[in-house]
């Protein structure tokens, strides 16, 4: 029973080859999911933030767009508010000299919109763009212009830090268009009119897109899209438009949206006028399928390499085991031939460490064996025939019989075919 129970409880018999390649194996396999974890965490909390980053530099790109496009049609309105004679003609509201007094400067600044009023708001002159065909239209616009508040500061001849020159928007039938304008004075100081200088909403939008390369929306101060570079309106922002407009000093307000089943991030900022007051919302949108893409492409490429690497341990381990047990299994077959009684067994020695060391060993310790077995068998044949030979002394009459018999022996074996 104690043997019995014994070997059931013995320890499972590994070569060495598999206790080596194992735990190098179970290394491998720790190091590449660890390593890759660490690393795919890395990488794509480095890509989100990339990400991110470039939602913000594309809300600055298109702040320094919206300011530059706003200094060119400043730029404008000085040239046409300097024209010699401006005034006095808007004073006696002749349309046609206006007409003929501004339109070379708008034809080369390539405005969209020009708009002259005279000091009651009234719109004198109206010299459009249009969107399909580039040519220039000189539509009657009979709208009160003074309902907007940027036109009634100019009229009522505000002045801020600023200066007296406003912007707006101004949606109407006619177009939707971002105005800068400014007072034009007659020679006593009083105001004798108003100049409007426009560019539409959807051109101004296309620049900001070319310049920031993304998808940019403008909202109203109820959070109703505007005008946007998307093909149809993005759905409105689940946002209070307070944080927008409150904290736009302090933090960025993201969304998550989709379109044409592509998901987006927008980053949502307030849009001010010159003095101050807020436009609406400015939303630039980036879509969340580079970072997706990215991401994935770099999860792939490290699982691939940590396969490789997986790979070439494993191969590395069965190759250094394969090295170190292919002499010890020569040994293991040597040792067990040598018990089978076979003692011309000779194992290699190539290898200069102490594997090698133990086959010179073993090498010797054969050959020592094989010279013992040769002695003591050539022993026990001269005590064999020191026997005979003592017989041989005692029986004067059979002297050399033994030897003559043993002879006759071998030689009628032979004779029979026997094996020596």
């Amino acid at each position: 029973i104690p043997n019995i129970y014994m070997k059931i409880i013995r320890t499972p018999h590994f070569s060495i080859r598999t206790k080596l390649t194992i735990p190098y194996i179970i290394l491998a396999l720790l190091i590449a999911i660890v390593g890759g974890s660490i690393v795919t965490q890395v990488l794509v909390g480095s890509l989100e933030e990339r990400f991110t980053n470039q939602m913000i530099e594309s809300r600055k790109l298109a702040s320094e767009s919206m300011v530059r496009e706003e200094d060119r049609m400043l730029g404008t309105l000085r040239l046409l508010s300097h024209i010699q004679g401006m005034a006095d003609t808007i004073l006696l509201e002749d349309t046609q000299k206006i007409l003929d007094l501004i339109y070379p400067i708008t034809f080369n600044a390539g405005e969209d919109a020009v708009l002259i009023l005279d000091s009651d708001g009234k719109v004198l002159t109206t010299i459009l763009k249009s969107a399909e065909t580039g040519n220039y239209l000189f539509p009657q616009v009979g709208d009160d212009l003074t309902r907007y508040p940027f036109v009634s500061k100019v009229m009522n001849q505000v002045v801020d830090p600023k200066g007296d020159k406003y912007a707006g928007l101004t949606i109407a039938d006619w177009g939707n268009y971002f105005f800068v304008m400014g007072p034009v004075n007659s020679q006593d100081g009083k105001l004798a009119g108003i100049i409007l200088i426009g560019i539409s909403l959807k051109n101004l939008l296309e620049k900001i897109r070319e310049e920031s390369l993304s998808q940019v929306t403008i909202y109203d101060t109820n959070f109703n899209p505007i005008e946007s570079t998307f093909a149809e309106f993005p759905s409105q922002p689940l946002i209070d438009i307070s944080i927008v407009l409150k904290n736009q000093d302090h933090q960025s307000v993201t969304r998550d949206f989709s379109f044409s089943n592509i998901a987006y991030a927008e980053l949502l900022g307030a849009w001010e006028a010159r003095d101050g007051e807020d436009m609406g919302v400015l939303g630039t949108a980036l879509p969340k399928t580079f970072l997706v893409r990215t991401s994935n492409i770099t999860k792939i490429n490290i699982t691939i390499v940590f396969v490789l690497a997986i790979i070439m341990a494993m191969l590395l381990g069965l190759f250094l085991s394969n090295l170190i047990t292919r002499p010890l299994l020569q040994l293991e077959r040597a040792a067990s031939d040598v018990a089978k009684g076979k003692r011309d067994i000779r194992v290699s020695t190539k290898g200069g460490d102490e594997i090698a060391d133990l086959a010179q060993s073993f090498n010797k310790m054969v050959s020592s064996l094989s010279r013992s077995e040769k002695d003591l068998i050539s022993a026990y044949d001269k005590t064999l025939e020191g026997w005979s030979k003592a017989l041989e002394l005692r029986d004067e009459e059979t002297q050399g019989h033994t030897q003559r018999v043993t002879q006759l022996t071998l030689e009628l074996a032979r004779a029979m075919g026997m094996d020596e």
